[in-house]
């Protein structure tokens, strides 16, 4: 419970002991400066809070047991406060202190793609040797042994007219073959960067295929699969009342099988819905 905190950086450790976050630096005169932060043990009475050495942190999570992965940017006086670098740092840390071990670059900065400066999103499949990105208009993995970004999907850029810049989620599948994603749809007389359409959909980690699994869940549809140490084969995510105006509309949450099919709303029942917002599976 801290006034300082942004929000950039909030993730839970596998183990549910630790959380990794962000507080804004409240000595800098820029809005985007911000230190990052570990809490250990905080279901204790008194939990211990560990400052790590980086800063200006656009995304942070848990790569094993006291290592992490980061992307920075640096402050800008136009909107929305920051420029991303679009990079990627892994750092293991000294969990008494905080004191880095070992620092190493995986991803270097770059400015190429649309919207740049709003940040690429990575994310790590659960065995920590897939690494996928999406940007304004595309997902994809990086490929560690040539440094590049392999596009899996391309989708038409989403002009939301506003100071923010739309990035998918994704979600990789037990064997960690298929990504699950939502997909901007170019429908209709719509000009393709303001289409409303939004569909959840995967893709091959080989490239080999892509498809739209559900049409107009919404924007913030998250779709996820369920966790390797589960027992079911699903998948869950949000899917808009409003479809057309999914930014702004209610949600309800579904839970389908791999393929789409056996779709059932698991909450909220009736005509009520849930605001747009994270979700979890429960590890097993």
């Amino acid at each position: 419970n801290d006034a300082n905190l942004d929000e950039h950086v909030f993730e839970l450790s596998e183990d549910g002991n630790r959380i990794l976050f962000t507080r804004h630096d409240a000595e800098q005169l820029s809005d985007f400066s911000n230190q990052l932060w570990v809490a250990t043990d905080f279901q204790q009475d008194s939990p211990t809070v560990i400052k790590l050495v980086p800063v200006n942190i656009l995304h942070a999570d848990w790569f094993t047991d006291d290592v992490i992965t980061y992307s920075t940017a640096e402050a800008s006086e136009t909107a929305p406060g920051w420029r991303a670098y679009n990079d990627l740092w892994k750092m293991q840390f000294d969990p008494t202190t905080g004191a880095s071990i070992s620092i190493d670059q995986l991803v270097e900065p770059s400015s190429f793609g649309l919207y740049s400066w709003w940040g690429t999103r990575f994310d790590w499949s659960p065995s920590r040797e897939v690494l996928a990105w999406v940007r304004a208009d595309s997902l994809g993995i990086f490929d560690f042994q040539t440094n590049e970004y392999l596009t899996l999907v391309d989708y038409p850029v989403y002009n939301t007219r506003q100071s923010w810049s739309w990035r998918a989620s994704t979600s990789f599948s037990p064997d960690e073959k298929l990504i699950l994603s939502t997909f901007h749809v170019a429908i209709g007389n719509y000009p393709p960067e303001t289409s409303p359409a939004f569909s959840v959909g995967v893709t091959s980690v080989d490239g080999t295929f892509s498809a739209e699994l559900m049409p107009n869940t919404g924007i913030w549809s998250n779709p996820q699969f369920s966790p390797p140490q589960s027992d079911l084969s699903l998948i869950a995510y949000l899917r808009s009342k409003d479809p057309f105006n999914s930014i702004n509309s209610a949600y309800e949450l579904v839970v389908a099988d791999q393929d789409g099919s056996n779709s059932r709303v698991v909450f909220p029942n009736g005509d009520m819905g849930l605001e747009a917002q994270e979700f979890a599976w429960s590890p097993s």
